[in-house]
């Protein structure tokens, strides 16, 4: 799956984009940071997280992408909607329902891989590596 980012910010999103999210009291919201990466670049979507009740997409931290980051779907627009072959279904300990690689399912995966665990560094490393063969293989088997 590739998406596009289409709005810098919670608040500028439309109305009706902008009803699709939950918004349950005490929650935060993830917030979307295009200083490194202008409206309209595109991402591979590593994978997706239902997170209290929002669906984010988990993309690389823009511009090197030496980890993955939360995005709220309601600011991105789907440009190829064929799901990873490479995605299993997890629940976290925190009750996140995830998308993913299987080492995703290493306790606090995305917090040491930003922390820079050499063994997640090149587990990621590998991730991209079969994620961007599979989105720009011409031959993907469907």
């Amino acid at each position: 799956m590739k998406v596009k980012s289409r709005f810098r910010s919670i608040e500028a999103l439309p109305p009706d984009r902008a009803k699709l999210l939950s918004r349950q009291e005490g929650s935060h919201l993830f917030p979307w940071n295009t200083k490194f990466a202008p409206l309209g670049t595109e991402f591979i979507v590593y994978g997706i997280e239902f997170v209290e009740g929002n669906l984010c997409y988990r993309i690389g931290n823009p511009p090197q992408e030496a980890y993955t980051i939360l995005g709220l779907a309601v600011l991105f627009d789907v440009t190829d909607p064929r799901v990873s072959r490479h995605w299993e279904f997890h629940v976290g300990s925190d009750g996140w329902f995830t998308l993913g690689p299987s080492s995703w399912s290493i306790e606090f995966y995305h917090d040491r891989l930003s922390d820079g665990e050499p063994e997640l560094v090149d587990d990621f490393a590998s991730i991209k590596k079969r994620f961007a063969e599979e989105y720009f293989s011409a031959n993907r088997d469907d």
